[in-house]
């Protein structure tokens, strides 16, 4: 084979590795990893395992998947977790819908949970036994969120297990 030939032959072969690299980059990457939690085989939701008490707690596993993890805890009481479970959950929209008049899912709210803000409430709940108390402010009250008059700030509180 002449040099020429060998030289476009190698060449091609670069270029389509290159492309090959660059199509693979540019593939779009599975979501984040997102926690799986499990209490005595039975998923739950994220929050969950903030209202178990720890002295409860007999095993913690972790197990690491491609796409998600899993944490799969096994509790020395099974019937306190029943109670906990089936106690009834406030979400920050039930919070909101007692303590906001006119409120609904079009309203600008700032739900801050135990002085954190939360920026996703999709999976966030309370068992109502930890609820402790709501507060409404009006953000044009604040020094920190002028920025949207029309928004109300709703402070809420927890009381950890």
């Amino acid at each position: 084979m002449s040099a020429l030939k060998y030289t476009v032959v190698i060449n091609l072969v670069s270029a389509l590795f290159m492309s090959a690299a660059t199509f693979n980059a540019a593939k779009a990457q599975p979501d984040p990893q997102r926690v799986l939690y499990v209490i005595d085989s039975v998923p739950i939701k994220r929050g969950f395992p903030y209202y178990l008490k720890p002295k409860n707690l007999e095993t913690v596993r972790v197990a690491k998947g491609q796409f998600r993890d899993t944490v799969a805890i096994t509790l020395k009481d099974h019937v306190a977790f029943i109670k906990l479970r089936n106690s009834r959950f406030l979400s920050p929209d039930d919070i909101a819908k007692k303590y906001i008049p006119g409120y609904n899912s079009s309203s600008q709210v700032l739900f801050i949970w135990n002085d954190k803000l939360l920026v996703d409430t999709a999976e966030v709940g309370v068992p109502i036994q930890y609820f402790k108390k709501a507060e409404v402010v009006n953000s044009s009250k604040t020094s920190y969120a002028k920025m949207l008059p029309k928004a109300v700030i709703l402070k809420i509180y927890v009381v950890a297990p």
